[in-house]
């Protein structure tokens, strides 16, 4: 297996920026990672900009916490995709990777992928037979998944929770053609991470 590290950085360091680019330029990370809740802001923050434009010059994706996270401390509004859409305004060349998606806003995400080309869907932290249960909530993920977004949806684990095998599995069952479960489960990380 290939694994590809993505860079943590606490934006509300005044380093924060160069300590991405650190990241990146030293330790050879390929990405950075952004749980919203944790830091108490939202996707669109004014305060996560500078490290958004530091991504687009150094040409890395970004993976944002989307949907209802499970913190008390943290309001879940955080998790909200219009955040997503709102920063993409600003940042039409940002590669970005919405995980997990987007539940219980799981439309608004699927909206917000279909006005932005560069943002992603990884089906991260949920069991992707979810996507073919009724009332699961996450049904239109599957109807837009594989069709107009079949090239921005990627698969993700739910290890440690869920085997990696078992996730892969119920995507296998999921009523998809053979070349969109190929995107799903690793062209579209390709095209996402440059690889």
């Amino acid at each position: 297996p290939r694994f590809l590290g993505f860079a943590g950085v606490d934006p509300h360091k005044p380093d924060a920026v160069d300590e991405l680019r650190r990241a990146v330029l030293e330790l050879g990370l390929r990405g950075l990672n952004i749980q919203c809740f944790e830091h108490l802001m939202s996707a669109d923050d004014s305060r996560l900009y500078p490290l958004y434009a530091a991504c687009v010059e150094l040409d890395i994706p970004v993976n944002i916490h989307c949907g209802v996270n499970f913190a008390r401390p943290a309001p879940m509004t955080y998790g909200k995709p219009e955040a997503i859409d709102r920063m993409l305004v600003d940042f039409p060349t940002l590669r970005v990777c919405a995980s997990p998606p987007g539940w219980p806003w799981v439309n608004e995400l699927i909206a917000v992928a279909m006005r932005h080309p560069t943002l992603y869907i990884g089906l991260v932290a949920i069991r992707p037979k979810l996507l073919a249960t009724g009332g699961s909530g996450y049904e239109q993920l599957l109807q837009y998944g594989r069709t107009l977004l079949a090239d921005r949806v990627m698969f993700g684990s739910s290890f440690p929770l869920v085997p990696v095998e078992r996730s892969v599995e119920e995507i296998r069952a999921l009523p998809l053609t053979d070349t969109v479960r190929d995107k799903w489960l690793g062209l579209n990380a390709a095209a996402f991470l440059r690889l």
